[in-house]
């Protein structure tokens, strides 16, 4: 499984500690992570007709248990020909390039997988009326669990039930999986930047051989030529890790953990009013526990006298606040910093 860190264009081995990316915030302890998909070479996925419909998943989680991640579906494509690329989502299908965001890192280790589905099973107008559907939904991301009880209209409920069921059984063009971790020696170093991983049918110094990365996120040669009209006949996926705050993916957190206690007792009677409840528990438990640490670092901040410590604690108190929505935080902030 071929994985590389792009270096001002340059590819290396993403086990070795990289210099900071010039326009990116650097991955530290307290800050945001996010994690986005920038470009997509969908490599020699052709039926027999010359085109494909494809899926794009991803799964990621921060800590070392042994529990998946939750499926997020990330781009729904009709009529994808052999060696066609994806750099732009638009708005017209849908696709959404977020991988995982959480607004607070606590230096956990960070494993993602990529997956290329063919799902020609699905048909190019099914696929199409289900991607409708999804891209008109308020939700920050769809999660493949949520396919089997979202309040669909029923043809489009019946496809998204279909999907669910197709994506563990389709034809499989790419799946492949990363573990970065932050500050542990011998391991793929979590860093902000861009990476790419490409199918694992690749030998790995041949590829920093004879490729780099563009300014567009695409592999191409020393004199710019794409890599699969070079003769690369295998999928590569760019991702882009950030330390940057995002606050349109705050949410998406919360709806990750959620996610994760579904999967548990997920089947196909699951209901939209049982999946809002789970969820909502899961945000509250999430935001009791950022006010009850507020609450610890506001006692040592009042107790505290050297200006190291303060704003050490400040620091910790600001990674708390980010966990809260914006009315939760106008409050919190209020009672705990009241103004005199």
């Amino acid at each position: 499984m071929p994985v590389f860190f792009s270096e001002n264009g340059m590819l290396s081995e993403p086990e070795i500690v990289h210099a900071p990316t010039p326009g990116y915030e650097s991955v530290v302890e307290g800050k945001p992570l996010c994690v986005e998909i920038l470009h997509v070479g969908f490599g020699n996925v052709r039926d027999l007709l010359g085109k494909s419909e494809v899926l794009i998943s991803s799964w990621a989680k921060l800590g070392g248990t042994g529990s998946p991640g939750p499926r997020v579906i990330n781009v729904m494509r009709t009529g994808v020909q052999q060696f066609d690329d994806l750099s732009d989502f638009g708005s017209a299908d849908y696709g959404n390039p977020l991988v995982f965001y959480t607004p607070c890192y606590k230096g956990e280790r960070l494993r993602l997988s990529i997956e290329l589905l063919e799902i020609d099973k699905l048909k190019k107008d099914g696929i199409k009326s289900l991607g409708d559907a999804m891209r008109g939904l308020s939700s920050l991301a769809v999660f493949a669990p949520q396919l089997a009880y979202m309040t669909f209209a029923p043809n489009v409920l019946e496809l998204a039930r279909k999907l669910y069921n197709l994506i563990n059984r389709n034809d499989q063009v790419l799946l492949e999986h990363v573990d970065l971790a932050f500050n542990e020696p011998d391991l793929k170093v979590l860093s902000s930047g861009r990476f790419v991983i490409v199918d694992g049918n690749q030998r790995a110094s041949k590829l920093l051989e004879e490729f780099r990365l563009s300014a567009g996120s695409r592999l191409v040669t020393s004199d710019g030529k794409r890599a699969e009209d070079a003769g690369m006949a295998s999928p590569y996926v760019v991702i882009r890790i950030n330390a940057r705050e995002f606050p349109e993916y705050r949410e998406f957190a919360i709806e990750h953990a959620a996610q994760e206690k579904l999967a548990a007792f997920l089947n196909n009677e699951m209901i939209a009013e049982l999946a809002e409840f789970v969820h909502d528990g899961v945000a509250a438990t999430a935001h009791l526990d950022a006010i009850e640490n507020l609450i610890v670092l506001k006692k040592k901040l009042d107790i505290t006298g050297t200006d190291v410590e303060r704003e050490e604690i400040i620091e910790q108190g600001i990674s708390e606040v980010r966990r809260l929505p914006e009315d939760l935080k106008d409050l919190v902030l209020s009672i705990l910093l009241p103004q005199n």
